[in-house]
């Protein structure tokens, strides 16, 4: 019920901001664009949801959270590296420059994922540490060494498919 309340103050303030918002910018002169509205729309409706979970200091994802991210996390670490097959494949001229892109994606992709602080890579180092009894380092970079082989191993195929198909194309 806490939820559905948080809920309902964020989009009575939404309506209060959107309101707000209408008598200060034709105050200011602004010239009302119905094209804009769902500009406005976009802005204010999440201003005034997320106002209204922190006014009541309740969770918009419940106590489910941690968990939430890493189901996300887990259905969607291959799009990224599919995504970049593709503009791999397509944005070079030579089966060379597709490999060589590709291993620059590993890299890429692996400064990335410690910079966002990877579930997987913390998990396998966590597990590797504690219940195999390896040495910090040797956790690291065997997760690293995964994380670059998995990256290149899903864009670099993806990207000879992609480069072959624009070659039969073109």
């Amino acid at each position: 019920m806490r939820w559905i309340g948080a809920f309902i103050l964020g989009n009575l303030l939404w309506y209060g901001i959107t309101f707000v918002a209408g008598i200060v910018l034709a105050n200011i002169g602004y010239e009302y664009r119905s094209s804009w509205s769902n500009f406005h729309n976009f802005i204010f409706y999440p201003l005034g949801v997320w106002l209204g979970f922190k006014i009541t200091k309740t969770s918009f994802f419940g106590s489910n959270w941690p968990a939430l991210l890493e189901w996300f996390y887990v259905r969607t670490v291959p799009y990224p590296n599919v995504i970049a097959g593709v503009l791999v494949g397509i944005g070079n001229t030579s089966w060379t420059t597709v490999a060589g892109a590709s291993a620059i994606w590993g890299f890429i992709w692996v400064v990335w994922s410690i910079v966002r602080g990877s579930p997987w890579i913390l998990g396998f180092v966590h597990k590797a540490v504690m219940d195999k009894g390896w040495s910090l380092t040797r956790a690291w970079a065997a997760a690293l060494f995964i994380e670059y082989f998995t990256a290149v191993s899903t864009a670099l195929p993806i990207g000879c498919i992609a480069f072959a198909i624009k070659g039969w194309i073109t």
